[in-house]
């Protein structure tokens, strides 16, 4: 009993707590500075395990290798995807290089990511 009463009063402090810091204002968080080391683990350790979770069950279109379809999207890629994400041989543009967080560099995202989870956080950009 005694056990539970502690762990009770814990967990409002903690959520008392985090209140309080939501409230204040006192984390930054405009686009022109850094997050915090502890934010950036947070929000990107989110991020990588949905997209595990929910890119499991995934079917990719069939259309998948086609080369009409790879053409098609390399263009859509230099109109859509390059301006932040820089290409091969060149850099992001300005508005690339001034996101928070940096846009990643998608040739080596390609070998961290399956297609499924590709295609997962980019459903939209499927060229049917």
């Amino acid at each position: 009993m005694r056990i539970g009463l502690l762990s009770l009063a814990l967990a409002i402090a903690a959520a008392g707590g985090g209140l309080a810091f939501m409230y204040s204002g006192f984390a930054d968080v405009a686009a022109t500075s850094q997050h915090w080391t502890l934010t950036r683990w947070v929000l990107s350790t989110t991020m990588e395990n949905a997209v595990h979770k929910h890119a499991k069950g995934i079917a990719l279109p069939a259309f998948i290798d086609e080369e009409q379809r790879v053409r098609a999207g390399a263009v859509a890629y230099d109109a859509m995807c390059s301006s932040c994400h820089g290409a091969p041989g060149a850099d992001p543009g300005v508005v690339g290089k001034g996101l928070n967080p940096e846009p990643p560099d998608l040739a080596r995202a390609a070998n961290e990511w399956s297609p499924e989870e590709i295609h997962f956080q980019h459903p939209g950009l499927s060229l049917a």
